[in-house]
């Protein structure tokens, strides 16, 4: 990580009309979004955008046709996850955040994102599917593009857990090639994990 990064998690306490409120966001820009916990995430996001680069940085924000989103002179990257969102914030590089409430029903799913090395490596440890499934996430966000195969694409190196912490991982493509860095923190019942070059 870099010295121009900014990793920032806000709790969701506050109703759509006080985070409206914050903003200056009129009702019809959230006229897409249908369901009230996305339209939390959507605005929660944004006020911590703000709070972590500069009031009004929230208008200036686009997004490429991956879907990736864009901010002038800076790389941003969002997660959200029951009453959280995050926030990477970057100067320069690629940046990819998640976060996620740690349940067991991850374990139904592992097999369809870990490789049969990282599934056993990783043993038992819920904690520790949780910092797969985030970095996973967060290199995809990092990557930009559509159309990885998390279990064959996205490797992460075998770990010891031990929250906070970090580990290393590779993106693999026939285009792009990368050794990735990644931290992730464990806060009450969430998983944090993210990575900035």
């Amino acid at each position: 990580m870099n010295a121009t990064t900014v990793a920032a998690v806000w709790h969701i306490s506050e109703s759509i009309a006080e985070l409206k409120e914050r903003l200056s966001i009129h009702e019809k820009s959230l006229e897409a979004i249908r369901l009230e916990q996305k339209k939390l995430h959507f605005l929660a996001s944004r006020v911590l955008l703000n709070e972590v680069s500069a009031a009004g940085a929230h208008r200036m924000l686009g997004y490429d046709p991956f879907g990736k989103p864009l901010l002038p002179g800076k790389q941003v990257s969002f997660s959200h996850s029951g009453d959280k969102v995050a926030v990477l914030l970057s100067g320069s590089g690629r940046v990819g955040i998640d976060i996620e409430r740690v349940r067991e029903k991850i374990r139904a799913i592992a097999p369809k994102f870990m490789s049969a090395e990282e599934l056993a490596a990783c043993g038992e440890s819920i904690d520790a599917l949780h910092v797969y499934w985030g970095a996973k996430e967060a290199l995809y966000k990092y990557y930009g593009r559509k159309g990885l195969i998390f279990s064959r694409q996205l490797l992460l190196q075998p770990f010891e857990y031990k929250a906070p912490g970090e580990i290393s991982a590779r993106i693999i493509t026939s285009e792009f090639l990368a050794e990735v860095p990644l931290r992730y923190h464990r806060i009450g019942e969430h998983m944090l994990v993210f990575t900035a070059e």
